[in-house]
């Protein structure tokens, strides 16, 4: 059915705004709805855009965790790996199949070389000390005897009253100071000092 010319469309026609206002309180309305409008709008895509946000760090956080963890993984392979190593070379120097077992073995056999070398020296020493103080003693000792036997030979004789009596005074002097008396006075001081000794023995 033909539609008739003489109809009009109502104002705006299918693009018919709802907002559509003719009075100043209207217009007012309009664009304070309108306003509102557009806040939520910029809330909404605010809103959005955080959680888009909020999701990307989320993921962040994952990828960041999951490394770590992979990393734990090595490291802690890394540290089995160096331990298992340890304990084998541990048993395998208690063992004594490593050099450096061998190098120890050979110090500690030329400590204890030097060790018996320095004992030894110190015993020759002592012995040659004990020989020497042997041969010090045996030689005091002959020394000793021939002075006794030199004092035997030497021994003053005695003199009888007669002898003393008829000496002169240097000699009577000299038989004075071989028995350690005064050489002062005169020839009857010596005399007497002579006799008294000579009776006293």
């Amino acid at each position: 059915m033909p539609r008739p010319r003489n109809k009009k469309m109502p104002k705006g026609g299918r693009g018919h705004n709802r907002f559509h206002a003719e009075s100043a309180s209207e217009i007012e309305q309009r664009n304070q709805r309108l306003t509102e409008l557009d806040d939520e709008r910029a809330l909404r895509r605010q809103d959005s855009d955080e959680e888009d946000e909020g999701k990307d760090n989320e993921n962040g956080d994952k990828e960041v965790k999951s490394l770590e963890k992979v990393t734990e993984k090595v490291e802690s392979r890394k540290e089995r790996d160096q331990r298992q190593k340890a304990e084998a070379y541990r048993k395998r120097h208690e063992a004594g199949l490593t050099d450096e077992y061998k190098k120890d073995m050979e110090r500690l056999a030329e400590v204890r070389r030097r060790r018996e070398a320095l004992s030894a020296q110190k015993e020759q020493v002592t012995e040659e000390s004990v020989e020497a103080e042997r041969a010090r003693v045996e030689k005091f000792k002959l020394l000793e005897k021939e002075v006794k036997k030199s004092s035997k030979s030497k021994e003053i004789p005695k003199l009888d009253k007669i002898t003393i009596k008829k000496m002169k005074p240097q000699v009577m002097k000299d038989a004075l100071k071989e028995r350690g008396l005064e050489i002062q006075g005169n020839n009857k001081a010596l005399t007497a000092r002579l006799l008294e000794y000579e009776g006293s023995r």
